[in-house]
């Protein structure tokens, strides 16, 4: 098994006009949760939020919806995951 972040949306068009630092320390806080409690269980944790943060500087990473990733950003969040899906696997966890 393993567990993925929470993608920081706070970069993206949807979250314009909205309180952006305050979605990114949410989205902070609950991935800071998250990941102790998946380490715990000795589970592998992926951190995909600062791929996702990249959209602020490469609007492609966005889907035309202004919010949801695109094809590109989630290709990146699964080359981060192979390694670590590949082991599960292997693992026969």
């Amino acid at each position: 098994m393993l567990v993925l972040s929470i993608p920081d949306w706070s970069v993206t068009p949807y979250a314009a006009g909205r309180d952006q630092p305050a979605i990114a320390a949410a989205i902070e806080e609950f991935n800071a949760i998250n990941r102790e409690e998946t380490e715990k269980r000795g589970v592998s944790y992926i951190d995909v939020s600062p791929t996702s943060r990249q959209a602020a500087e490469d609007i492609s990473l966005i889907a035309p919806d202004g919010c949801s990733p695109s094809g590109k950003m989630y290709a990146e969040w699964a080359r981060l995951a192979l390694p670590y899906a590949l082991q599960v696997l292997k693992s026969g966890q």
